[in-house]
C-alpha cells in the first residue's frame, strides 16, 4: 500500500511540476495577434488592442473588435498581451519556481531546514504525513497567489500609435459603444478610414 500510495504521490508531483513549467515558460512577452480576417499587411489604420488575458478581457475584446470591423472596415484589428511590468513578472516567476521546490521536498521527504541546522517546522512535518492534500494544496494556494501577481486588469485601446482608452487610468473598461465614438471623432478628422452606416 505504502508503494501504491509513492507511486500516486510521484504521479501528482509529475503532473503539477509539468502545469506549472508550462506556466513559467508559456510568457510570450508582446505577442501581437492580427484578428482582421484577411490576410493583408498592417498598412493603413490600426486598432491595437492590449490587454491582460488573465483577467478574462477575450470577450470584450472581440465584442468590440466585431463592431469595429462591421462600421469601420477598412481598420485592422490587432491584439497582443499586456506585458507585466519586470517586479510583477519576476515576482510570478519567483513563485512558480518556490511551488516546484516545495512540491520536491514534499515528495522526497527532503528536510531544507535540517540541512543549514534549524528546526523543522510542524507544518512540513504535517506536509510529509499528508504528502497527497498537501501537494494538491500547496499547488493551488501557490497559483492563486502567482494570479495576484501576473494580473493587471490592463484593457488599453491604441488607435495608429495614439492611446485612445485605458482601464489603467481611467478604471473600468470601455463600452462597444464608447469606442465606437471615439472612433467616428476620429473619422472626421482622418481620411484613412469612414463609419460605415
Amino acid at each position: 500500500m505504502a508503494r501504491f500510495e509513492q507511486f500516486i504521490v510521484a504521479g501528482i508531483v509529475v503532473l503539477l511540476s509539468f502545469l506549472t513549467f508550462t506556466e513559467l515558460f508559456k510568457f510570450p512577452l508582446f505577442s501581437i495577434q492580427n484578428h482582421n480576417f484577411s490576410s493583408r499587411k498592417l498598412d493603413g489604420p490600426v486598432l491595437h488592442f492590449i490587454y491582460c488575458h488573465s483577467s478574462g478581457y477575450d470577450r470584450i475584446y472581440y465584442e468590440i473588435s466585431q463592431f469595429v470591423n462591421e462600421k469601420f472596415p477598412e481598420i485592422q484589428i490587432v491584439s497582443s498581451k499586456y506585458q507585466l511590468p519586470p517586479l510583477q513578472r519576476a515576482s510570478a516567476f519567483i513563485i512558480s519556481f518556490f511551488k516546484i521546490t516545495v512540491l520536491l521536498c514534499i515528495v522526497s521527504k527532503f528536510d531544507p531546514f535540517a540541512a543549514v541546522g534549524c528546526v523543522t517546522p510542524v507544518i512540513l512535518k504535517w506536509a510529509w504525513d499528508n504528502r497527497i492534500y498537501s501537494c494538491i494544496l500547496c499547488y493551488f494556494l501557490s497559483n492563486a497567489l502567482d494570479y495576484q501577481f501576473a494580473s493587471t486588469g490592463a484593457f488599453e485601446v491604441v488607435l495608429n500609435g495614439e492611446e485612445v482608452w485605458s482601464k489603467l487610468w481611467s478604471g473600468r473598461l470601455p463600452s462597444p459603444t464608447e469606442i465606437m465614438e471615439i472612433l467616428k471623432s476620429r473619422s472626421s478628422l482622418n481620411t484613412d478610414f469612414k463609419f460605415k452606416t
